[in-house]
């Protein structure tokens, strides 16, 4: 039973075959196959597998391809499908190809591709589905998956321990422009914050969002900043970010 049937997708007919093969391996005899659509009360009659040798076919070769089935290799070429899935939203468009990270667009074109050598970790922005085979190469090339909220809070990871990589060390622990990572960093947080703040698409925030222009521009202006007043600059925006992210609820308190 559907709830409506418009058309005999193969899909249909595949689902009520393993149920037909099931039924069969527990004994039971199975003389006729209906498939009975509830809105319109119409009824749709499915010839057996042996009396239908082309469907059977078909049927036996998705079964051979199921079991051969391959996710790091598989491209998905029918967007037809795409569209129509209800997981679509979260599909995972990334795989694997000679130790390339690979990410596609709903075209199937690569967007996207990178050396797992290269690769130091993924950062994945709200709801998603990840593949196994992503865990396994994070492990085997040591790259970190940090996940995040749409408000770009992190609540998990799956960290893997990098080894070997000297250069990269090198540059973190031996450079001595730290004031300068420090400041692109606090750049990027409050610009992130900006960027929310906009998103919200709410009149009484635009002050926020000249405020936290304003103390972008000190960073990026001022060579002569000290790290305390570096790091008053982010205390102040955090204020002014969180001030109006969070009005209504401080309201209502």
């Amino acid at each position: 039973r559907k709830k409506q049937v418009k058309k005999i997708y193969n899909g249909y007919i595949f689902q009520v075959y393993a149920q037909y093969y099931g039924l069969t391996e527990l004994g039971y005899e199975v003389k006729k196959i209906i498939i009975h659509s509830l809105d319109d009360n119409k009824n749709y009659f499915i010839k057996l597998p042996s009396e239908d040798n082309e469907m059977k076919e078909k049927f036996d070769k998705l079964i051979y391809d199921i079991h051969n089935f391959n996710i790091e290799n598989f491209i998905q070429t029918d967007m037809k499908k795409c569209a129509n899935c209800i997981y679509e939203p979260s599909c995972d468009r990334s795989s694997f190809k000679n130790d390339n990270i690979v990410v596609r667009g709903n075209d199937s074109k690569i967007k996207f591709q990178l050396s797992c050598y290269s690769l130091f970790a993924i950062y994945i922005i709200g709801g998603f589905e990840l593949t196994s085979g992503i865990i396994e190469k994070s492990k085997k090339f040591g790259f970190s998956i940090l996940l995040f909220t749409y408000s770009f809070k992190l609540y998990a990871s799956i960290n893997f321990k990098l080894e070997g990589n000297t250069l990269l060390r090198k540059k973190q622990y031996c450079t001595t422009n730290s004031l300068y990572i420090a400041k692109k960093i606090i750049i990027n947080k409050i610009e992130n914050q900006r960027d929310i703040l906009y998103k919200l698409r709410d009149k009484t925030v635009y002050d926020g969002i000249i405020n936290l222009d304003t103390q972008i521009q000190k960073l990026n202006l001022d060579d002569t900043l000290t790290n305390y007043q570096i790091m008053g600059i982010e205390g102040i925006s955090a204020k002014v970010y969180f001030n109006r992210l969070y009005k209504e609820v401080i309201k209502i308190k």
